[in-house]
């Protein structure tokens, strides 16, 4: 029996793309919780469609999938092996008070009422990566369509570290031929007309700030507890978004908390948590504060003040700050300890801390118009047991400036007294612009469209670095459809541009064929 998802997508073209992204997003695929994914995979191959087709699977020491599709015609069997590559996870990013759970929920995929554009319900869509996931899965089972040897690699925890590229390192040595082809397509890009020869190297930032608390806090029938909130952004992601002016909501949050003080409005801090991925701009944040009925008025006031002399006015318009009676979830979070509040050094250190994290664009490239060279954002603030910590990415094309940048956030954490953790580094992923595989890929898009394809490098994370470290001698290029709102409950894909893009790879096969 069809699924929702299987029928929504039932009539949009390539219907073998749509309904594996439809079988796909069925399935929970969390970062480092791919294993029901890969049973999906698993059993295409050796139960599904794959295995009319021959298809073999094979996966290596930390559960990277290769699927290797043998060639579909005796003419081709010889031709050189064409590597299409995506990741398995996506960003699980939901409404706040959605109550989807992306550890046992299907993603509820829906369509615009124009059907221009698939989204889903509440939560990220996961197009990123999944509908260059099923492109791969498509092209691979299309009888239709003539092909050489292709190998099918995805990897793991893409979106939270990107162990899955960065351990093909070890995988080539422990077993050479793993991966035989030395041409690979990146399906992860998410503007359609685009090539992308070159990415940002990235390095995570964490700052742990010990926690002191005012045990000795006396708590009258004055007080009352709220929930300063910070709610209403866009959000974004923080390597391609981060030159948008977006508003941060922990930025925002600090800023909240900053004037309220300067105001002379005492609160009492408890706990703060804002955003939930490093590599997403932060779309809500807020701290659970004593305040008294006393002064509930003035900080109504200056919250409201901010929120109309804010310069995010043209691009987050519903930006909110506020103060609400705390939740049943807010208040269960909250342990024994935790109910004591920072004492006053504590929190003012903190204060001045999340004021002085730097995050946005750090340097615009001096040799491409427009082009974002480095870049931090600041992600996620979580309170725990015994410290509070400040997770921030650092972003270049250069590493020497990547380094830099992160000694300098290292710096104002140390400054601050945080015990600093740094890691995950990506290696840039250098471009060039002379490869083979990008000349094939340019003349494959101009005999199919007509016009020449826009090549760049991009300020993001993808993970061809990784591969290209790992194998020195292949060749990448990525492109994908239009992705909107990527890493965010506002992400979309253009459908139109998912069967372009199908198309533009058949061309590229072709391409590369007849020049064999």
């Amino acid at each position: 029996m069809s699924t929702p998802n299987e029928i929504l997508l039932s009539t949009l073209s390539p219907a073998n793309v749509f309904q594996y992204f439809a079988q796909l997003s069925n399935i929970p695929r969390q970062s480092m919780k791919e294993e029901p994914v890969r049973e999906w995979l698993r059993r295409l191959c050796k139960e599904g469609q794959g295995k009319q087709y021959g298809w073999e699977y094979s996966q290596d020491h930390v559960g990277n999938v290769l699927i290797r599709v043998p060639a579909n015609r005796d003419s081709l069997t010889n031709a050189h092996t064409l590597v299409f590559q995506g990741h398995l996870d996506m960003v699980c990013e939901k409404d706040e008070n959605h109550t989807h759970d992306f550890a046992k929920h299907p993603i509820q995929l829906e369509l615009s009422r124009d059907s221009k554009w698939l989204h889903a319900k509440g939560t990220t869509l996961g197009a990123d990566n999944g509908i260059g996931v099923c492109i791969a899965l498509g092209v691979a089972s299309d009888e239709s369509l003539p092909h050489g040897p292709l190998e099918l690699l995805f990897t793991i925890d893409e979106e939270e570290s990107m162990l899955g590229a960065e351990s093909l390192k070890d995988t080539a040595k422990q077993n050479p031929q793993f991966i035989n082809g030395r041409y690979l397509i990146n399906l992860d890009s998410e503007e359609d007309g685009v090539f992308c020869i070159g990415c940002a190297g990235a390095l995570e930032t964490m700052g742990q700030l010990p926690v002191e608390r005012n045990t000795a806090f006396q708590l009258s029938s004055a007080h009352t507890m709220y929930k300063l909130k910070v709610s209403g952004l866009l959000g974004g992601h923080s390597g391609v978004d981060i030159n948008k002016g977006l508003a941060n909501a922990n930025k925002i949050l600090a800023r909240a908390l900053i004037q309220l003080h300067e105001n002379q409005v005492p609160i009492e801090l408890l706990t703060i948590t804002g955003g939930r991925k490093r590599n997403a701009i932060a779309r809500d944040a807020s701290a659970l504060i004593y305040l008294t009925q006393e002064h509930h008025k003035t900080a109504t006031r200056i919250l409201e003040e901010i929120v109309q002399k804010s310069e995010f006015e043209s691009v987050d318009k519903d930006l909110r700050i506020s103060l609400e009676t705390p939740s049943d979830k807010d208040l269960n979070s909250l342990s024994e300890s935790n109910r004591a509040p920072l004492t006053s050094q504590c929190a003012a250190q903190l204060i001045r801390l999340l004021a002085a994290v730097p995050h946005g664009v750090a340097r615009m490239s001096p040799d491409i118009e427009n082009f974002v060279e480095t870049s931090t954002n600041f992600g996620v603030v979580t309170t725990e047991e015994n410290y509070i910590e400040l997770s921030t990415m650092q972003r270049s094309s250069h590493w020497e400036a990547l380094q830099d940048l992160n000694k300098m956030v290292k710096m104002v954490f140390e400054l601050a007294g945080c015990e600093v953790i740094v890691e995950n580094p990506l290696t840039p992923w250098q471009p060039q612009p002379q490869s083979e595989l990008l000349n094939i890929s340019k003349r494959a898009f101009k005999e199919l469209r007509g016009e020449e394809p826009h090549v760049e490098a991009i300020h993001a994370g993808l993970e061809c670095g990784l591969i290209v470290d790992a194998y020195p001698d292949m060749s990448c290029v990525s492109y994908g459809p239009t992705i909107l709102g990527a890493h965010s409950p506002s992400e979309r894909c253009n459908v139109a541009d998912v069967g372009s893009c199908y198309d533009l790879t058949v061309q590229i096969m072709k391409t590369l064929y007849e020049q064999q």
